[in-house]
């Protein structure tokens, strides 16, 4: 019977508790906990105290993240699916968690000490970067793509901007908040295919928010210029738009393939523009004005 039960654009999210201890979640992920019921989730997080010895060696890599010359995590094939060691963002190279993920990629296993919160030591399943590896699993098990960008909703027409740090994610959905608009997500989305329809879903943070979602219509690949720019693709040009801000890892073409398959058909249904922008709010009203007159 699962403690807690996670909704996550729309991803049912199950956490078993099989330990002594008592489980206890990151601050944003608190608004995204809903009511136990008997629907099936689409992932299981069965999750246990300490992390045994054996599984602390690491066999050969087949995909690792880091972050100034820092482990994220490392991820080795193992004989049921995947391992992943995890490292302590705020201590370097000290394993944090293991984790093992199914070869149906429907359950995971989550090895953690437990640490002190409030008063009590507790598990915490999704400590960062867990909890953004059991999302990204899911776009590869399902029709979805997580991207680096800040996704706006616009009189309920959703709209992403995206590209690599720098590039004005966060002015962007700045200027749009301040225009009215409600912002979804200033850096990491999952958009979800439903039916015919590409709907943008906000994630947890490390901060608290709400669950939030728009459909999408339009995504800009975004950078800074010294005047307002917009000029829409297709096609080819789409797909290399897009796809770079994609979040993957790059071990396996098959996932590759998946989700550039999933960016290829959503082109045909979303908008997708270059836009060279300033930091002002001539930004939105270009957009706005000129948006749909290139549709």
């Amino acid at each position: 019977m699962p403690e807690v039960r996670l909704v996550i654009a729309d991803f049912c999210i199950d956490l078993i508790n099989e330990s002594a201890y008592p489980l206890a979640l990151e601050e944003g992920y608190s608004s995204f906990i809903v009511g136990l019921n008997d629907s099936n989730a689409d992932v299981k997080v069965v999750v246990r105290a300490e992390i045994p010895a054996p599984l602390k060696e690491l066999g050969k890599t087949i995909y690792s993240a880091d972050f100034e010359g820092k482990p994220l995590w490392k991820i080795e094939k193992s004989e049921h699916g995947l391992r992943f060691h995890v490292f302590s963002p705020e201590a370097p190279f000290e394993l944090q968690q293991v984790a093992e993920l199914n070869t149906e990629m429907t359950t995971w296993t989550i090895y953690t000490e437990p640490r002190l919160v409030d008063g009590e030591n507790k598990l915490l399943p999704f400590l960062h970067p867990m909890g953004p590896l059991v999302m990204y699993y899911l776009t590869v098990k399902f029709d979805a793509i997580m991207i680096h960008g800040s996704g706006i909703s616009d009189s309920g027409k959703g709209k992403i901007f995206t590209g690599v740090s720098g590039k004005g994610k966060t002015t962007m959905a700045k200027l749009w908040f301040e225009a009215g608009a409600k912002v979804l997500n200033d850096d990491r989305l999952i958009v979800r295919k439903i039916g015919s329809d590409y709907i943008s879903h906000n994630t947890p943070m490390f901060y608290e928010d709400s669950p939030r979602s728009a459909p999408l219509q339009s995504i800009f690949s975004i950078h800074h210029a010294s005047e307002n720019t917009l000029n829409r693709v297709s096609g080819a040009q789409a797909l290399a738009a897009v796809s770079p801000n994609l979040i993957q890892h790059g071990y396996s073409s098959e996932i590759i393939s998946h989700h550039l398959n999933f960016v290829g058909e959503m082109i045909e249904h979303v908008f997708v523009f270059e836009l060279g922008f300033k930091p002002d709010q001539d930004v939105v009203r270009k957009i706005k004005a000129n948006e749909f007159n290139q549709a």
